[in-house]
């Protein structure tokens, strides 16, 4: 909560919210509503901003709080809007996901995949847990992403 008073001060109400749930003992929906509001606050969240080394603070301890929560592909999937030393925490995020054998709802994050790294290492994780389908629809979902960034 220290780092939402410096990074994230632009909307009172929100962290005041925040606050009194963590107050009032809700602190497993406190950091969930955190976390949304660190995802949300980005406008847009694919777009560039001018502070790239606060942001990239903040989606690296949002890597690590996801991976801490066992959502090991929510963290890989946030590596993406990384700006500097991307591949560094891909790995990271990767490591998580090779030793744990274990695949949070990944196909239904295929569609959230917009970098070839993430691509690759996913695709690379699928194949190796004998995933197929979940491969398949990875390489559909970016290639149709591909294709629309072409077109628009």
């Amino acid at each position: 909560m220290r780092s939402s008073l410096t990074h994230a001060t632009r909307n009172g109400y929100d962290l005041q919210l925040i606050f009194d749930m963590v107050g009032r003992g809700l602190v497993g929906e406190a950091g969930i509503l955190y976390i949304e509001y660190l995802v949300a606050s980005r406008t847009p969240l694919l777009l560039t901003s001018q502070e790239n080394s606060v942001e990239d603070l903040i989606w690296r301890r949002l890597r690590v709080c996801l991976s801490k929560s066992y959502w090991f592909t929510l963290a890989a999937l946030v590596c993406q809007n990384i700006e500097h030393k991307r591949e560094e925490e891909y790995m990271k995020a990767m490591e998580f996901l090779y030793s744990q054998l274990s695949l949070d709802a990944g196909a239904d994050y295929s569609c959230m995949v917009f970098d070839n790294t993430l691509a690759e290492l996913l695709s690379d994780v699928y194949e190796r847990n004998h995933m197929q389908p979940s491969a398949d629809l990875l390489v559909s979902s970016f290639t149709r992403y591909q294709t629309c960034q072409v077109c628009c």
